[in-house]
């Protein structure tokens, strides 16, 4: 997948996104966070496809990590996580300016008051990673 294609899918899905919570009594219900996860989560996903088809690691993540699974019960799929994944993506975008872009691209789409340029959000991007937000590791 390529960029602009991905950019796109990222609009399709923001679309539906944005829809839910506009119930014509305007409230919000428990299906509405599940499905507003489940599109963002699509998103995240999408990140990280392009990240892996572009063969990009982080400490040996995914691809050494993967082949360690085969032989080794730590590798499980608990440690595939979202949040893992999240962590790589995170940290590639202050690395490759390909994935900076896109991940700058679904924040400002799905959550436009947040960050206000790349530059920042790679700021806030390097202090979370020097943090361990996710307090996980590769």
């Amino acid at each position: 997948m390529d960029i602009d294609l991905i950019k796109k899918e990222i609009v399709a899905i923001h679309k539906e996104w944005d829809k839910l919570g506009q119930s014509l009594d305007d409230g919000q219900s428990f299906d509405d966070d599940k499905y507003a996860e489940m599109y963002e989560g699509g998103v995240w996903d999408m990140l990280f496809s392009y990240c892996e088809n572009k063969e990009f690691e982080v400490e040996g993540y995914p691809f050494e990590k993967r082949l360690l699974a085969e032989t080794n019960p730590e590798y499980d799929e608990d440690y595939f996580c979202f949040e893992r994944n999240m962590k790589y993506i995170e940290i590639l975008a202050t690395q490759k300016p390909n994935v900076m872009e896109l991940l700058f691209f679904y924040k400002q789409t799905f959550w436009y008051d947040e960050t206000a340029t790349p530059e920042r959000l790679k700021e806030e991007l390097l202090e979370g990673i020097a943090e361990n937000w996710y307090d996980i590791d590769f």
